[in-house]
């Protein structure tokens, strides 16, 4: 094995395998394979370990006990197109994605422009339905510098400073606390990017780029939001009954 190994210039182990089988049939092949390939000094430089890099522990709002939507991360999505009805021009929308920082679970809002306005309006929609938040988080708008011109449209609506004051001002009678995470930072907004990226695959996957009409658009975003709040938490696992 370990002169096939050297042969076929430090082969891996299914490739040992097959070589070896041309001639000989070993019994147990496979470990013997993989202890000749995990013995060799070549390869195990070839291929070493990368230390894993240390993650910091969770936010409080994370592992914190709460009711849904008590602690909610926010981001905006897009842009899309729908027509108000079949002769209609095609018009711009965007994605208001709403997640609970402990549950999970997702609430999807159709935004119509990057209004301050229009996100106000998502946002008490949201609040009607899932109730008053203690805290939203949100993105930084350096977070988006360099980006798409769409993104950078995006960024300059959505966090500028003007917006973020109206939004927090308008808020704080309410009594909801906006907080952004630093800047250069997408890593603190994980949970909302990952929960973008769900529904984006979803969306792409289902209609693409077909322009939908207003009410078909938002039955699929209800869709999605379904389908996003119906998978497990935690990893499934095979119960065998017999």
């Amino acid at each position: 094995m370990e002169h096939y190994h050297r042969k076929y210039l430090h082969a891996g182990p299914q490739l040992l395998v097959a070589s070896v089988r041309e001639k000989f049939w070993p019994l147990r092949i496979r470990n013997l394979a993989r202890s000749v390939v995990h013995s060799c000094v070549n390869c195990f430089r070839c291929k070493p370990t990368v230390l894993e890099q240390l993650m910091g522990d969770l936010p409080p709002e994370r592992v914190t006990f709460s009711l849904p939507f008590l602690n909610t991360g926010v981001d905006l999505c897009g842009s899309f197109y729908y027509r108000k009805n079949r002769k209609a021009v095609s018009t711009k929308c965007y994605i208001a994605i709403f997640i609970c920082l402990v549950t999970k679970a997702i609430h999807v809002e159709l935004v119509n422009d990057l209004s301050t306005a229009a996100f106000l309006a998502a946002l008490h929609r949201f609040i009607g339905r899932r109730g008053k938040p203690e805290a939203i988080h949100c993105d930084n708008a350096r977070n988006f510098r360099g980006a798409a011109r769409e993104l950078a449209e995006l960024a300059k609506q959505f966090h500028s400073q003007q917006h973020q004051n109206a939004v927090v001002n308008q808020t704080a009678n309410d009594g909801i606390r906006f907080k952004f995470i630093l800047p250069c930072s997408p890593n603190f907004g994980g949970l909302w990017e990952a929960a973008v990226k769900s529904f984006k695959q979803h969306f792409r996957s289902t209609v693409g780029n077909s322009v939908l009409s207003q009410d078909e658009f938002v039955t699929w975003l209800v869709r999605i939001e379904a389908c996003l709040n119906s998978r497990p938490l935690t990893p499934t696992q095979t119960i065998w009954t017999f």
